[in-house]
């Protein structure tokens, strides 16, 4: 089964203040999660640009899905399946990220800022949560809901200023655990012994780029203009899985068959993101604007004469949202709102990728805490609650095709919610 859309940061963010903003907010990232989703918001903003600063954040974040899938029609085995797909429980992830400003370390030319950023994403519990029965060629193939803890996100970016205070360029990677494996079955007896076989699986890291720019223009005192984009390259996991068997000679002469599978597993498209940020005194907008390249996603030639080709499209994914700073107690309030299209077509074939459209609705707070006495620095709280709602699609069968307990597959009603909190402490060194 390939697991689409398999990373929590491009679902939920990686600080709740991303969370709280829906996305929203590419062109004036100036913290530690730049490193995934623009390198170049890792060095300081205008007015820092000659400040020295390191930067260490953590967050956690808990998804709370609610998400049902009602067949229309159908048997006790499609409802069984069904129940299955919806059958996601809760579970939280661990964020940490870091930027190091080079010149803590090391002197620049011309002390222009440079910057190092980590980012880590690692599953919380609940990493089994989505296990499929159904073992027929029609079992339901659900997109999303809860594919995402099962498997951590890395990411390393280096972002320098290229003009003092107005525009930085980063560049970076993301890692993916990659599977090589291999099995072969030496002899096979005829009698009742087991089969002679031997094992192998190599786990390597599987890297794709990221690039971006960001442009800062004081337009007059309190007012700023931020422009930012951004670049991360198609990802996958495969596995190449080699089964050669050795059968026992027949009148003389020995029989070797081999067979060669590619298994295609987590997959990310192509994403390209462009944004604009107006700062006004103690007010902050933000509007962003996605495309991901979805048309390019193919499962294997195999996979493709048995069901046909997918069908995934391209989509554009908007996003907004406000920032306003109180001028008491360092509190900042912001709300935001995106929504992501369905990349899938309707299912009237064999097969059943379930996507919906969803609408996303934010709200957060962040506090600045003063220079704290033991640490020497000043610490960041925020705070952020998401409601997705996955607007409820209906697919109409135009096949009939056969379960296993030879009834036919029917159509089905999906939709559902999913609640997302986010916490989120960031120090500055």
């Amino acid at each position: 089964m390939t697991k689409l859309w398999s990373g929590i940061p491009e679902k939920y963010g990686i600080a709740a203040w991303q969370t709280s903003l829906s996305g929203a907010g590419n062109a004036a990232l100036t913290d530690p999660t730049a490193a995934y989703f623009n390198p170049a918001g890792l060095v300081n903003g205008i007015s820092e640009a000659d400040k020295i600063q390191n930067t260490l954040l953590f967050s956690l974040g808990y998804q709370k899905p609610d998400f049902k899938i009602s067949p229309n029609g159908g048997s006790p085995l499609a409802h069984s399946n069904a129940h299955v797909g919806d059958n996601v429980i809760s579970y939280s992830t661990l964020n940490i990220a870091a930027a190091l400003d080079i010149r803590s370390i090391s002197s620049t030319p011309k002390n222009v800022p440079i910057s190092l950023g980590i980012v880590a994403v690692l599953a919380g519990d609940g990493t089994d949560v989505v296990k499929f029965s159904e073992e027929s060629a029609k079992f339901y193939k659900f997109h999303g809901i809860g594919r995402d803890a099962v498997r951590p996100s890395v990411a390393a970016s280096l972002a320098a200023q290229v003009w003092k205070e107005h525009i930085s360029i980063g560049i970076g990677s993301v890692f993916l655990a990659g599977v090589d494996g291999k099995i072969e079955v030496l002899k096979i007896y005829t009698s009742d012994l087991p089969p002679i076989t031997e094992l192998a699986i190599a786990i390597k890291l599987k890297p794709s780029a990221i690039a971006g720019i960001q442009y800062r223009q004081p337009i007059k005192e309190g007012h700023t203009l931020y422009f930012g984009t951004s670049w991360r390259q198609e990802n996958f996991v495969a596995a190449d899985v080699r089964i050669n068997v050795q059968l026992p000679p027949i009148s003389g002469i020995s029989v070797l068959h081999a067979t060669a599978l590619h298994l295609l597993g987590y997959y990310e498209p192509h994403v390209f993101t462009a944004g604009i940020a107006y700062e006004w005194k103690r007010v902050t907008l933000y509007a962003d604007t996605e495309y991901q390249m979805w048309s390019r996603f193919s499962r294997g030639l195999t996979r493709e004469l048995l069901e046909g080709l997918p069908g995934f499209k391209d989509i554009w994914i908007p996003r907004g949202g406000t920032e306003v700073a109180l001028p008491f107690w360092d509190l900042k309030i912001r709300t935001g709102y995106g929504y992501i299209p369905p990349i899938t077509p309707q299912q009237s074939g064999s097969s059943n990728y379930l996507d919906n459209g969803k609408h996303l609705l934010s709200f957060g707070l962040g506090k600045i805490f003063g220079s704290l006495p033991r640490l020497n620095s000043r610490v960041k709280l925020d705070v952020a609650f998401q409601w997705q709602y996955w607007v409820t699609r209906e697919t109409v069968k135009n096949v009939q095709d056969i379960l296993t307990d030879g009834t036919y597959q029917p159509g089905y009603f999906y939709g559902g919610n999913i609640f997302l909190g986010h916490v989120s402490v960031t120090t500055y060194l």
